[in-house]
């Protein structure tokens, strides 16, 4: 994980991942064939509709881009 940051103003979380990729003689498992990432964030959301924004750097290709939206509720 490189980097999380939260913008309150706009309701948004970025965070930047770097995915693994398996070195020669490795075994690749459904692990990396669907990955599943948890973060813990330390801050108090606002009740609101927010979007996270998950940027994955790839050694070998391009950077992929994910979006997906919640609502926050107390």
């Amino acid at each position: 994980m490189n980097n999380i940051s939260i913008n309150k103003d706009n309701f948004q979380i970025f965070i930047d991942l770097f995915l693994k990729v398996p070195a020669k003689g490795e075994m690749v498992t459904q692990a990396f064939t669907y990955p599943s990432i948890a973060v813990e964030i330390n801050e108090v959301l606002d009740v609101g509709d927010w979007e996270v924004v998950v940027t994955i750097e790839q050694k070998n290709g391009e950077p992929l881009l994910l979006r997906e939206s919640f609502t926050f509720s107390n």
